[in-house]
C-alpha cells in the first residue's frame, strides 16, 4: 500500500483565501475532506476574499434577467 501524497497547504490556502472555488473543490483537489480545509482555515485565521465570487453570481444574474 503506498503513502498518500502530503497535502500542499499553501496552494489550499492561496485557492482558499482568493475565494473563487468552493471549500469542498478545493479539498476533492487535495484528496481530503472539506471538514480539514475548514478546521485548518479556523485554527490559522484565514480569510477568504468572495468579491470575485459575488460579481460572477451578480453578472450570471444579470444575463438571466437581461431582455431579448
Amino acid at each position: 500500500m503506498s503513502k498518500p501524497k502530503p497535502v500542499d497547504w499553501e496552494l489550499v490556502e492561496t485557492q482558499y483565501r482568493a475565494g473563487v472555488l468552493s471549500i469542498s473543490a478545493i479539498a476533492r483537489a487535495q484528496y481530503i475532506s472539506h471538514t480539514a480545509v475548514a478546521k485548518r482555515a479556523k485554527a490559522e485565521g484565514w480569510t477568504r476574499d468572495l468579491s470575485k465570487r459575488i460579481e460572477r453570481v451578480r453578472e450570471e444574474k444579470l444575463v438571466i434577467r437581461a431582455p431579448r
